[in-house]
């Protein structure tokens, strides 16, 4: 016991300290924090934007009780709610360790139930986002019930995972969504449609929501709750649905399917498939990609350039425009600190005249910056960087070169801003509340046409704060000044073309339902449906003659570019747009009334006092006492007190934020020993609600206090610069026999001191991490006869005592751009440096040097080949050795050795491995019957050969002998992995060779993932 406490107290000290891979979460400032208390949620915003605090206040409560209707009783416990000012601030969050991708929108941290989500500038997408994740936080809230309990008391109720996706995209959206349902239409035309038992990622909330919005047409929205409350009840959903519906699931779901089939198929006569009317460009199964984005034509139309995630790297390609020449990478992405990310789903590509350079936007280490790059260069050739604005999206360069019109988002506002080259002056084109997005110069240079949520129009459906919000399009005159409203038809209408001569504009609309480009003349108004492609349209370009249009479109699965012939030649005319001149005010809080925040400030209420003299009806006074003998009582009574408030009665006040700690795990265990006493090991962790301030406590109690072990830690992140320190004694024991001597011996370790560390990330790829230790170390020897259970160590001989006093600083620096698939990294590269030094007062005295390079090739979708290569080497007077040892049996932890070779003598300061690995998918789907219903997929196997050696003088080390090796240990083998969810079990079947012999197989368990 004594063994395992030291090991695991010393194994989780140094992953704290130092984890050796992993990208980074860059804070390019300080997050100052404020808080508004409601009437059920405790607002965090950024420091200064009262006005969005109040308005996230407003449209959270709002929200609550659209909810609420729903779910009938009302949450128990406040619920946090964190907003970050952007996206990129949001990735860099401490409420979670996971480092966040663009393409998740927000999270609900179920441990204390906290909703953390950016704001984009767009409230509308906002206040869905918000509603989806308060659907988590209320189901989290029935699980947990009470947050005292959280530690000793286990969630209840099973629900699967795409109801629990599903039902929050249904409350948000209902099914209205044109970008959401575009998958589904997908899905059905194409005959993917997956069984939802055994759905995972993101098409698990797309059928999801698809599924539920289809209960709710069909049964009615009050089923809808009823199926989630029966299904988390009985904790089975064939059962459930039985229960509910009188017939199985699979019925069920086939119902739905066809439901599907019938509104869709009906309309394939009147809508277009895309390879039918288009030329397709781009192939996202030949090509392994699964994003083809944004296409841009070139001036001079024969070229064009797009956004394409081949090897899922967002990354700019070029095209043919005759699509005789394959695509070719022009600027590839996401991998340096130029380009570390891509708004995926808002950004655009623009040409200048000269049909070579190009501007984008993008992430960097220096926030989000403008790039200027070169089609016959390949590379980045200027950048332009805007310290004040929190995010940057789509863009569009001024016929003469001079001036790039953008959407920036500044100040928790999303606006239109122009930005002049020669002068670096930059000047609002838009600046209120209203969100302004897409701009686009005309041909001529003298207008920008734009898109903007400025248009408020009744929802039948769900009429929240920002619901009834709609895009329309817009033209802003340069010279006068003036504003134009191109449409107001209370649909969707955004991302503006212009034709050639400026006479006309591109709208993609959704008002059939799905996204396509309507044409509108900017001089009669009227309007015709220009693309009908069933799926619809998500991007796309015209070229500068109008005789060629590029798409970018979703079907079967995946984004392609497609292309078109004189587009817009000879419209029919479907009906006409009202353009009408008009004064961009800034009166979105009038608009809004989001002065109505202060109806829903946190009342003290003394309940005692309200049970007293509440009335009901069918009762006169509500005793105290009847309140525990009837639920319906406790019902009416919420009710009363959580009804939604007509009247100001506290209105809510701003707070500064305190960090306030709460314990985030507790777990252990322990024993009696009749020889040592009590065994114990306990850990615990506890942070603020930002997760800036971790302390960790670890405790190994062995016996007396002498032999037990305990660490303190604590670290600091609010900064790019992240600092720790922890303090520590750990004691083990060791007992050694000499069979010649019929001898035992006993090593009793204390290690005792401080460590101190600090991280600073360069950008997401690159850190530096230093370390200082100062330790006191003791090993005391004693000698005994016998056997080892009668030996009285406490009557024998002290044999001798070594001590020594270490100062040990350390440094290392980290390279990571990896991207992983379901067992481990599948593209990029990692590599890192690591030296430490020990100075001590005696003879412990080492200088330690690793470097550890890996990279992986992803040659097809799903087969990648792996390769690694280690150093290592210490000298001084105690030097540190290494091995090379691998594990058989079952094991935890990612091996340093070659595989299938056990001997643990086997040593030396220096050390050399190298590992090749070829990766490819073994089972994609099993389903067993017997003896256990069972289903399994996305299988990986691996096949392997490590090569390695570890030795202390050079001169005597010998590679090979007679055509065997002779230093050299050679391991090979095969084997399967699984993600198990939490981790990833693999199964390592190895021999050792020298070329000559080969050894029997080994078999080895282990959870870790691939190197």
């Amino acid at each position: 016991m004594k063994k395992i406490c030291f090991t695991i107290l010393l194994s989780l000290l140094l992953v704290s300290l130092f984890a050796a891979f992993g990208q980074n979460k860059v804070q390019l400032e300080k997050e100052r924090w404020s808080k508004l208390e409601s009437m059920h949620f405790d607002i965090y915003y950024p420091e200064g934007e009262d006005d969005f605090g109040q308005t996230a206040l407003l449209t959270a409560e709002e929200a609550y009780y659209y909810l609420k209707k729903d779910f009938v009783r009302p949450i128990i416990g406040r619920i946090p709610i964190i907003v970050y000012k952007s996206h990129s601030a949001f990735q860099t969050t401490n409420v979670i360790n996971a480092l966040l991708s663009q393409g998740i929108a927000g999270f609900t941290e179920s441990q204390r139930n906290r909703v953390v989500l950016p704001f984009d500038g767009d409230y509308k997408n906002f206040e869905e986002v918000l509603t989806h994740e308060l659907v988590h936080a209320y189901v989290n809230n029935f699980q947990q019930r009470y947050n005292s309990s959280r530690f000793f008391s286990s969630n209840t109720g099973y629900i699967p995972f795409w109801f629990s996706e599903g039902l929050p995209e249904y409350e948000a959206v209902g099914g209205r969504d044109s970008y959401n349902n575009m998958f589904i239409i997908d899905m059905i035309m194409n005959d993917y449609i997956y069984p939802l038992d055994n759905i995972n990622g993101y098409y698990a909330y797309r059928e999801g929501e698809s599924f539920v919005s289809y209960i709710s047409e069909q049964y009615g929205r009050e089923k809808v709750m009823e199926y989630f409350h029966t299904i988390r009840s009985m904790s089975n959903v064939e059962k459930a649905t039985k229960q509910m519906f009188g017939m199985s699931f699979k019925q069920l779901q086939n119902r739905w399917k066809t439901h599907l089939k019938k509104r869709y198929y009906k309309t394939i006569e009147n809508i277009q498939i895309p390879y039918e009317h288009y030329e397709q460009l781009t192939n996202h199964i030949e090509s392994n990609t699964y994003f083809n984005f944004f296409p841009a034509i070139s001036p001079d139309g024969n070229r064009y350039l797009f956004l394409n995630n081949k090897n899922y790297r967002n990354s700019i390609w070029l095209g043919d425009i005759d699509g005789n020449k394959k695509p070719r990478l022009i600027i590839k992405g996401e991998t340096s600190n130029k380009i570390e990310q891509f708004h995926v789903q808002r950004n655009n590509i623009s040409w200048f005249s000269d049909n070579d350079r190009f501007a984008f936007a993008a992430s960097s280490n220096k926030g989000d910056v403008i790039h200027i790059g070169s089609v016959n260069d390949k590379k980045i050739i200027n950048t332009y960087t805007f310290n004040d604005f929190d995010a940057i999206y789509e863009l569009s360069v001024s016929p003469d070169g001079e001036n790039i019109t953008f959407c920036g988002q500044r100040r928790m506002n999303t606006d239109i801003f122009v930005y002049n080259f020669v002068t670096d002056s930059l000047v609002n084109v838009t600046a209120d509340k209203y969100t302004d997005m897409q701009p686009v110069y005309s041909h001529k240079g003298d207008r920008i046409a734009f898109t903007s949520y400025r248009n408020c129009h009744p929802d039948s459906i769900r009429q929240g704060l920002f619901t009834g919000l709609t895009k329309d399009v817009f033209i802003y005159n340069i010279e006068s000044g003036t504003y134009l409203q191109v449409t107001d038809n209370g649909f969707n209408n955004s991302s503006p073309i212009w034709s050639g001569d400026d006479s006309k504009l591109l709208i993609l609309s959704d008002r059939t339902g799905i996204s396509n480009y309507d044409i509108v003349d900017l001089t009669t108004g009227d309007t015709s449906k220009l693309t009908n492609i069933f799926s619809g349209v998500f991007s796309g370009d015209i070229s500068s003659d109008d005789s060629t249009i590029l798409l970018s479109v979703f079907y079967n699965n995946g984004w392609d570019i497609y292309k078109g012939f004189n587009p817009i030649k000879n419209p029919v005319n479907s009906f006409s747009n009202d353009i009408k001149e008009i004064s961009f005010n800034n009166d979105f809080d009038d608009c809004f009334n989001l002065d109505r925040y202060k109806l829903f400030g946190r009342t003290k209420r003394n309940l005692k006092e309200e049970f007293m003299h509440a009335n009901h009806p069918g009762s006169t006074i509500l005793a105290v006492k009847n309140v525990t003998k009837s639920d319906s009582l406790i019902k009416a009574h919420n009710d009363l007190i959580d009804a939604k408030p007509d009247s100001i009665t506290i209105i809510p006040q701003k707070k500064s934020y305190k960090p306030k700690f709460l314990m985030d795990y507790l777990y252990g265990g322990g024993a009696y020993s009749s020889s040592d006493g009590a065994l114990v090991f306990l850990e615990t962790n506890l942070t603020d609600l930002m997760g800036n301030h971790t302390i960790g406590a670890m405790i190994g109690i062995a016996g007396d206090l002498e032999d037990s072990s305990i660490q303190l830690s604590y670290i600091y992140r609010p900064n790019r610069l992240d600092i720790g320190a922890s303090v520590y004694y750990l004691s083990d024991e060791t007992i050694y026999y000499n069979p010649r001597n019929d001898l035992y011996l006993r090593e009793r370790e204390h290690l005792a001191g401080t460590n101190i560390f600090i991280r600073y990330p360069f950008s997401r790829f690159w850190r530096f991490d230093a370390g200082m230790g100062f330790q006191k170390y003791d090993s005391i020897w004693n000698i005994g006869v016998d056997s080892v259970d009668d030996i009285n160590w406490g009557d024998r001989i002290k044999e001798f005592e070594d001590d020594d006093y270490l100062f040990i600083p350390s440094f290392e620096i980290v390279h990571d751009n990896t991207l992983y698939g379901s067992t481990g990294p599948m593209t990029g590269s990692r590599s890192y440096y690591h030296v430490s030094k020990s100075f001590a007062v005696n003879n412990k005295n080492y200088l330690t040097q690793v470097f550890d390079t890996r990279h992986y090739f992803l040659f097809a979708k799903r087969f990648n080949i792996s390769a690694r290569v280690f150093g290592g080497w210490s000298t001084g007077d105690d030097p540190q050795t290494f091995s090379l040892d691998s594990w058989s049996g079952f094991s935890v932890g990612n091996s340093y050795g070659v595989r299938g070779y056990t001997n643990e003598e086997l040593e030396g300061t220096k050390k050399a491995l190298t590992s090749l690995e070829l990766r490819v998918p073994f089972v994609d789907y099993v389903k067993f019957g017997f003896p256990l219903p069972l289903t399994l997929g996305d299988i990986r196997g691996s096949v392997y050969t490590d090569l390695g050696s570890v030795w202390d003088d050079t001169d005597n080390w010998r590679g090979m002998a007679d055509g065997r090796f002779q230093d050299i240990i050679m391991g090979f083998g095969f084997g399967p992995r699984m993600n198990m969810g939490y981790f990833v079990l693999k199964l390592d079947v190895s021999w050792n060779t020298d070329l000559y012999n080969t050894d029997k197989p080994v078999y080895s368990f282990s959870i870790s993932e691939d190197f």
